[in-house]
């Protein structure tokens, strides 16, 4: 899932045309995307077992420059 902190990393490339919600908006390319936060995470999986989110970043090939932010989870239910 996209890390909220993937939001400013994003915005040069793929300026934001209207904010739909807190965290998820429109882009100009006419893509939505939704950013989460690890407590909004935690909430959203409040009731599973074993949760476990891990940030991610990803670094471009070339720079290493951190380039996307994402968050890798395993949870049960």
């Amino acid at each position: 899932m996209n890390a909220l902190e993937d939001r400013p990393l994003r915005a040069p490339r793929r300026p934001v045309a209207e904010e739909l919600e807190q965290d998820y908006v429109l882009e100009q390319t006419g893509q939505t995307m939704h950013f989460f936060s690890d407590e909004y995470l935690r909430q959203l999986l409040r009731g599973w077992r074993d949760v476990h989110l891990d940030p991610v970043e990803i670094t471009d090939r070339e720079t290493a420059e951190p380039f996307k932010r994402v968050w890798r989870g395993i949870a049960r239910r």
